[in-house]
């Protein structure tokens, strides 16, 4: 990802990859409207990846998209939804849950589980599989 879409100069990520076709302008989308911006998606992916697969550099990623934006996020809030949701998810203690036996036992706790909000909990049923 950071080979193809980083731009060294000014931080941040491009939309288009750097061996894609030649454009007048490399855009670097923000703004999150009814689906994330470029920069917002690289940012969670990036938080997820660091926080699950201990991929260390995606918290740099976030980092980043987030210094890149700050001026923005100041003046228009509201315009940031996924970046805000990574600066929260920076801010949260990583929280795992794992529900272990008997399909049939444990799905009431599965249910009671999923069914709150809890953003920032990932809930990893057994599978049964050994």
């Amino acid at each position: 990802m950071r080979s193809l879409f980083h731009d060294a100069e000014a931080g941040g990520f491009f939309d288009t990859p750097a061996d894609g076709e030649q454009l007048l302008v490399r855009q670097k989308s923000t703004y999150d409207a009814a689906t994330p911006s470029g920069n917002g998606a690289t940012a969670l992916l990036g938080l997820w990846l660091d926080r699950y697969f201990g991929r260390r550099d995606g918290a740099a990623y976030a980092r980043e998209v987030i210094a890149m934006t700050s001026d923005l996020l100041q003046r228009a809030p509201g315009g940031f939804g996924v970046i805000w949701q990574c600066i929260e998810l920076l801010d949260a203690a990583p929280r795992e849950l794992v529900i272990t036996g008997n399909v049939d036992e444990r799905r009431p706790f599965e249910r009671l589980v999923a069914g709150r909000y809890d953003p920032w909990l990932v809930l990893a049923p057994e599978t049964g599989a050994a």
